[in-house]
């Protein structure tokens, strides 16, 4: 399989040609788009700030300010943009800051592709732990026949778009799905207690870059610590896996968050500027207007739950009630007037529905858990993934590719259950919400479509997963 997995080695010389012709292709296309497009998006011209259309530079001056002694959430961009996350990455990226800005972005950009073949390379390597090792396909078939091809092809084309556009913007997000699959795999499928407590720091570092895969990081120990309560008797490694994750995670955070950081900057110094990412960020959870430093959170492009509800509400109101126009809020940003979906009992509904939504995850890998399916767990995993873009106030087209390790999975459960024509549908559903998303932004973006659209496959995915029969006995693979 090319993108479908293909886990062989090939045949033979004229295999490895061939994919050595493929690999320099897309190496000179790489080159061509990084010349031709992004590194100009990192052009810096004070009278034309409007030229400037990366968020990369943000990171980096963030850094600058960090080691300056300033503050790295006071600063804005040429282009109003300020930071959003914890001070690590900033300091991390910060040796870029004296590089002129256009090749700031360019190596960002190289550095980010190889996240992309590193996701590319995780995934291969859960769905071999997963299909490959599963009693559910026939003896004679390896993963390469068991694993359909159209499956790979459609997690291709869910995660393409959004991972392009985090490429050409200069964003972190292919690295934070990076370090999502790495640490799950390390975790649920590694053999012994360090590559499981080396998961539990990749996740981690997963938290630390940005704060949203708290909600998939939390389910999985929650998962493995359900594990340990209901089958210790049947697996003794339960044990000493729950307690390796859970340890490289709290480490992993501690290290992250606080030691690192203060020996760089100085310990308050570095308690000074988290309690200030709290105060702007964190205190913020729910509130979809002031939730990030880095413009307008209430465009058409924020396709989170609560903004899909409110951009979807102002425009029937518009259209069929006679009331203000809903693009008026891509124009007056937070200080746009208050329409008909800024009344508090909305936002009271919203919360109402994210705890809701966050109480089926649980209750759903509970069930899981206790029937004793690890597909079906991973395959709850990869929607806490989904949950994370839904629940957020802020999930802009980009953070997308985090639907990858659901759109994998869920369907691969399917498969294994029987439900060929389910699977195939939860497996294109995503690619189609995704597509019309970025090719009909000005109409799917008001309607709220990718937003309403993912909670509602992430909703159908949880009830599967609780219909789902039990497996046989033997078949639990990993975790």
């Amino acid at each position: 399989m090319t993108l479908s997995f293909d886990l062989s080695s090939g045949n033979g010389s004229s295999g490895r040609g061939r994919r050595w012709r493929l690999y320099m292709v897309v190496a000179v296309a790489l080159v061509a788009w990084c010349s031709l497009d992004v590194q100009r998006r990192g052009r810096l011209d004070p009278a034309r700030p409007s030229v400037h259309r990366t968020d990369f530079t943000c990171f980096t001056e963030a850094g600058a300010a960090l080691l300056g002694g300033a503050d790295p959430y006071g600063f804005r961009t040429v282009r109003g943009w300020g930071y959003n996350y914890p001070p690590m990455f900033a300091l991390v990226v910060a040796p870029l800051y004296t590089l002129d800005s256009r090749l700031q972005v360019s190596i960002w950009f190289f550095i980010s592709v190889l996240f992309v073949w590193g996701c590319y390379r995780e995934c291969v390597r859960i769905v071999h732990d997963f299909a490959g090792a599963g009693k559910w396909a026939r003896a004679e078939e390896t993963v390469e026949t068991s694993f359909p091809r159209w499956l790979g092809w459609a997690a291709l084309a869910a995660a393409a778009l959004p991972i392009l556009n985090c490429l050409q913007r200069g964003q972190v997000d292919v690295l934070k799905l990076y370090l999502l699959l790495l640490g799950f795999r390390l975790s649920v499928t590694g053999r012994g207690w360090r590559a499981w407590f080396l998961g539990g720091i990749v996740l981690a570092a997963a938290i630390v870059l940005k704060v949203t895969p708290l909600l998939p990081v939390g389910f999985l120990i929650m998962q493995l610590v359900a594990r340990l309560l209901m089958h210790r008797r049947q697996d003794r490694s339960h044990l000493g896996r729950a307690t390796a994750v859970s340890a490289g995670v709290a480490c992993g955070l501690l290290a992250l968050l606080f030691f690192v950081p203060a020996a760089i900057i100085g310990w308050q110094v570095n308690l000074q500027h988290l309690e200030r990412f709290q105060q702007l960020k964190l205190a913020k959870v729910n509130d979809y207007r002031h939730a990030d430093l880095s413009g307008n959170t209430r465009t058409l492009r924020n396709q989170s739950l609560s903004n899909a509800v409110i951009r979807l509400g102002n425009f029937l109101e518009h259209e069929f009630l006679g009331g203000d126009d809903d693009r008026l809020i891509d124009r007056g940003g937070k200080n746009s007037s208050p329409m008909i979906m800024d009344a508090p009992r909305v936002e009271r509904i919203l919360l109402v529905a994210r705890i809701s939504l966050i109480a089926l995850l649980l209750g759903v890998g509970l069930m899981t858990v206790a029937r004793g399916d690890a597909l079906a767990q991973a395959a709850a995993f990869g929607l806490a993934c989904t949950a994370a873009l839904i629940l957020s106030p802020i999930s802009r087209g980009h953070y997308f590719a985090e639907l990858l390790p659901g759109v994998l999975l869920v369907p691969l459960w399917l498969l294994r259950h029987g439900m060929p024509r389910t699977a195939g549908f939860m497996a294109w559903t995503p690619a189609v919400l995704v597509g019309l998303h970025y090719g009909l932004l000005p109409i799917t973006g008001r309607l709220g479509l990718l937003g309403l659209g993912t909670t509602i496959w992430y909703v159908t995915g949880l009830l599967l997963l609780a219909t789902g029969g039990p497996i046989r006995r033997g078949d639990d693979v990993v975790m």
